[in-house]
């Protein structure tokens, strides 16, 4: 027989029998684990449980509030900005608007100062082109003496003759270039002017050519673009002019109206008794649109 003592030993050096042995506890251990996590809490720990929510959820509460208020402070911010830009807009606006008429009355006084430049100038047009060569002074003074009934028109008058313009390809099928006559004097071009008045055309060696005041592009454009409303007068009986400062002078009935800038036309028809109208291009302010628009005019 194996004695007690010894028996124990066995059982405590066997390898397999001590991995058993290990095996089972650890087994034993989780059970009990798993049977406390299984366990229904009582009520004094639900009352806990509830207590730690409550102020988990009242402290995440307190964090929204602050959160928000936060918020509120920055849209009130923000929309304190945006009031404070859109009132700045819309006095950039204003002041655009100001800037714009300014500039439309500047450009209208250094027309006026043009115009006035011009004022000793006529243009010729219609006169052909020498594709040779031309002597413009001989051309220029045989005309103005036609016009002067045989008065001789001295050259020493003129200041400058040239043609204006730029040249075309084919000077036999191109419209001339028209010519550009300086006077030194005023009233030497007013001779010529008071001769041709109510003339239309004129011959000079069995062509048509016509002779006009030398002035603005920007006064051009203005008569182009007005075209529409000068036929409107014309259907009305509406009597009108060109004036000096450039505009538009009509009257009708003892009423006189004029006619400058684009706010003025409301006032000019309302004044002649005309329906009100709108003037197609008359919005194009920019001086380089007009302009481009009587290049080679």
């Amino acid at each position: 027989m194996i004695e007690k003592g010894k028996v124990d030993l066995r059982l405590e050096s066997s390898p397999r029998l001590s991995l058993g042995l290990d095996t089972s506890s650890q087994q034993i251990s989780g059970n009990i684990e798993m049977e406390k996590d299984l366990q229904i809490p009582n009520k004094k720990e639900m009352a806990e449980m509830f207590k730690e929510l409550e102020k988990t959820i009242k402290q995440e509460m307190v964090n929204i509030r602050n959160d928000l208020g936060h918020l509120l402070v920055r849209v009130e911010e923000t929309e304190e900005k945006v009031k404070n830009q859109t009132q700045a807009i819309s006095e950039l606006e204003k002041e655009i608007i100001n800037i714009g008429k300014v500039q439309e009355k500047l450009l209208y006084k250094a027309e006026i100062q043009e115009n006035r430049d011009r004022r000793r100038n006529i243009r010729i047009r219609g006169v052909p082109e020498n594709p040779k060569g031309e002597i413009l002074q001989e051309v220029v003074c045989k005309i103005l003496n036609s016009i002067m009934d045989g008065t001789d028109m001295e050259r020493t008058k003129i200041e400058g003759i040239f043609r204006k313009g730029k040249l075309q390809g084919n000077l036999g099928k191109e419209r001339p270039r028209d010519i550009l006559v300086n006077f030194y004097e005023l009233q030497d071009k007013e001779k010529i002017w008071r001769k041709i008045k109510g003339k239309s055309v004129i011959k000079y060696e069995g062509k048509d050519i016509q002779i006009y005041a030398d002035l603005s592009p920007e006064t051009l454009w203005r008569r182009r673009t007005l075209r529409p409303l000068l036929e409107r007068l014309k259907e009305q009986n509406v009597q009108y002019r060109w004036g000096i400062p450039e505009c538009l002078i009509g009257w009708k009935n003892g009423g006189t109206a004029y006619l400058r800038f684009q706010e003025d036309l409301k006032n000019f028809c309302d004044r002649l008794k005309l329906q009100r109208m709108e003037i197609p291009g008359w919005e194009e302010e920019h001086w380089e649109i007009r302009t481009k628009r009587i290049e080679d005019w």
